[in-house]
């Protein structure tokens, strides 16, 4: 048998090492629970070009136009208007109708592609083409009878669009003409709308600038 004051070593011994777990998992939850860490969304944002409204709404209420200004994307359904930052696809619940209703937006991923043009739609056809400028960047209008659909050329996004019609059938991003290695990559979103509103402040100003008065 152990004597009485064998047992204080094993004791102490024993604490130590239960102190030393406990110390151990409050440092491994703190690590995971790091705020400083990027959360996935933003981690999986580079994987977009650009972001989209999608087809329905939560309810499924088909969308009938869609407009990207400046940071905001809004996407109009008959049951509610949805209003998100472009670059984040946070949805701005303020500044929508029934933001309930208001689905995720849809990540477009990147495309190698040099050249665009609008697409045929099946039982549209082809459809008229138009060369535009929308916040100073190049765009591309294309209009099938009554659908209305404006684009960026620099990589095909869907910038606005419109129709008599009770659904907004816009493809997401217009046809690709030839593939092949672009002089510049894709941008994440937050970086290319950061550099059309520059271009477009530069813009203003040199208009400003050579005014007759």
């Amino acid at each position: 048998m152990f004597a009485a004051g064998s047992w204080r070593p094993i004791i102490v011994s024993r604490r130590f090492a239960i102190m030393r777990l406990l110390i151990f998992g409050l440092l491994l939850g703190l690590s995971l629970a790091d705020p400083t860490s990027p959360p996935k969304a933003r981690r999986s944002s580079s994987l977009c070009d650009y972001n989209a409204c999608p087809l329905t709404s939560v309810s499924g209420v088909d969308m009938y136009a869609m407009q990207v200004a400046g940071s905001t994307i809004t996407c109009f359904y008959s049951s509610s208007q949805c209003s998100y930052n472009y670059m984040t696809a946070q949805l701005d619940a303020l500044d929508s109708i029934n933001p309930a209703d208001c689905p995720a937006l849809t990540c477009v991923p990147p495309q190698a592609c040099v050249s665009y043009g609008c697409p045929a739609i099946p039982g549209l056809g082809s459809p008229l083409q138009f060369d535009r400028t929308t916040d100073g960047m190049p765009s591309l209008q294309c209009i099938w009878m009554d659908l209305n659909c404006s684009y960026e050329k620099d990589n095909g996004a869907l910038l606005a669009g419109s129709t008599d019609g009770p659904v907004l059938s816009c493809p997401n991003r217009l046809a690709c003409l030839a593939t092949g290695s672009r002089r510049r990559q894709y941008q994440p979103p937050q970086v290319r709308r950061s550099v059309r509103e520059g271009r477009s402040a530069e813009l203003t100003e040199f208009e400003d600038a050579h005014q007759p008065w």
